[in-house]
Formats: C-alpha cells, sequence, structure tokens
C-alpha cells in the first residue's frame, strides 16, 4: 500500500504497522479503509489531518489496550508468590527464562523455561512443534504455553507415573486437553524438581 498522506509525505504499509492479533487486527482493518476514504475525499488539508490524527490516537489506545492485556496475561502465568516458593524450596531455576509456573492437582509446583534443545520450551518447539504433533492442535506457541497452564493448574491429570530417562527420574502426566475439534489426549514430562522437560500430543 502507497498513498500521499498530507503534503509531502509518504504513507506506507499502514496496515502491517498495526497487524498484531485481537484489538490491533480490527483497528487496523477499520483505520486503513478511513484513512483510504480521507484522502480521497474534498477536504480541506486541515481537516483531513484532523480526521486521520483521531484515527491514528485510536490506533493507539487499541496498542495500549492489547499490551496491557499481554502483561495481565504474563502475570497470571508468572506467579510471583509461585516463585518466591520456589526459591525457599531451594530448588535451581532461571526465573527471566519463566514461561509459566503453576501447581498441579497434588499442590507440586510445576514450571516451564525457555530450556534449550534437550528440555523445556525449546525442546518441545525443536521435537514437536510439527502440522503433525503441536502445530495441529495449537494456533501457536503462546496458545500452547496458555492451555499447559491453565490445564496443570485446573484439571486434573487422568494418570500420573514415575518415569526414568537417561538415567533421571521424573514424572509424566496425561492430560485431556481440550483443543479444535474436541478433547486430545497429551503428554507431560516433568522433573522431579518440577521443571517441564517436554509436551506432545498421545
Amino acid at each position: 500500500m502507497k498513498a500521499r498522506l498530507f503534503e509531502g509525505l509518504t504513507f506506507e504499509g499502514f496496515a502491517g504497522a498495526y497487524s498484531l492479533t485481537g484489538t490491533g487486527v480490527f483497528l487496523s482493518a477499520q483505520g486503513v479503509v478511513q484513512i483510504q476514504e480521507i484522502l480521497a475525499s474534498d477536504l480541506p488539508l486541515s481537516e483531513k489531518i484532523a480526521r486521520i490524527s483521531q484515527i491514528l490516537f485510536f490506533l493507539g489506545a487499541g496498542m495500549w489496550l492489547f499490551a496491557k492485556a499481554a502483561k495481565a496475561l504474563q502475570n497470571k502465568l508468572i506467579n510471583r508468590n509461585l516463585i518466591n516458593e520456589l526459591k525457599s524450596s531451594g530448588i535451581k531455576f532461571s526465573e527471566s527464562d519463566l514461561r509459566m509456573i503453576c501447581k498441579d492437582a497434588d499442590g507440586k509446583i510445576v514450571f516451564l523455561e525457555s530450556g534449550n534443545s534437550n528440555a523445556g520450551l525449546q525442546h518441545i518447539i525443536e521435537r514437536h512443534w510439527n502440522p503433525k504433533e503441536l502445530m495441529k492442535y495449537f494456533k501457536n506457541q503462546d496458545e500452547m504455553i496458555q492451555k499447559i497452564h491453565s490445564t496443570v493448574q485446573n484439571d486434573q491429570y487422568i494418570s500420573k507415573q514415575t518415569v526414568t530417562r537417561n538415567g533421571r527420574t521424573g514424572l509424566e502426566y496425561t492430560y485431556g486437553i481440550n483443543v479444535d475439534g474436541g478433547v486430545k489426549t497429551f503428554k507431560l514430562a516433568v522433573g522431579s524438581n518440577g521443571y517441564v522437560v517436554t509436551f506432545y500430543p498421545q
């Protein structure tokens, strides 16, 4: 997209600048149409400036609300009280790498970190984020993390057993998670310290 905005100012990619999910998308599509109509009108330049400035103001307000909602969601996934409890327990973890933390139905703290190729979110993405596995059930990785958090925190697991992998003992949960198309069974492997090792559909 390329249009003349005001005088001597080139306006490009307006929609792309606001192409975020939720409020941003709605405002982007609506705002672009309105700006195009204003630019094509016979209104005086001063009136065009005033009207387009108003649209940009509301776009900014929409993005502010979006950012605020995203921050609230992050706070929901990262519980400060549980972080303090984890610290008090002596369990080693990287607070800056935390992606979510909660308690399971038995009161055990379970937490997901960014991790690496062997365990954590990076491992999950590298091994299981593909069209045949996790991408079939989640729109994006953030939705997957939110689903893991809400399921572990609010739902009773189908099964929970002690397993040993590579000489390390941990827990393997089986959960039924409500995704597009119905309830799907997933495996969640967690270390003895509560660290999420991997997650994949059964």
